[in-house]
């Protein structure tokens, strides 16, 4: 059986182990992680121990479209970085998932 993935991880909670694990390729983040701060969105990365987002983001989280619980959860849930771009750059974590969100502003998405 082959699995295959743009990033994932399946994990075992009751035993508290990785079953299996696909990264998103090292090529595709060095050309993604660039991107997120020019475009103003708010992105975090996943690892199989954490998720990480800018400090930025957090002013960006204000204009999501997702509810107050959602906006505490993921404030209190990722760690913060100055830069993600130079955050990946030096530790080059093995990157299970990204999520973008956008700006909500006035009922209209705001384009990147």
């Amino acid at each position: 059986m082959q699995f295959f993935s743009n990033g994932a991880g399946l994990y075992d909670l009751s035993a508290g182990k990785m079953l299996r694990e696909e990264c998103i390729p090292d090529g595709i983040m060095a050309e993604l992680i660039p991107l997120f701060p020019e475009l103003d969105v708010m992105s975090d990365l996943f690892t199989a121990e954490n998720a990480y987002t800018d400090s930025r983001c957090l002013g960006v989280l204000n204009d999501v479209d997702a509810s107050d619980a959602v906006k505490a959860y993921i404030r209190n849930s990722r760690i913060l970085t100055d830069s993600i771009t130079e955050f990946y750059t030096i530790n080059r974590p093995d990157v299970e998932k990204i999520t973008v969100n956008f700006r909500k502003i006035n009922g209209e998405y705001k384009k990147p």
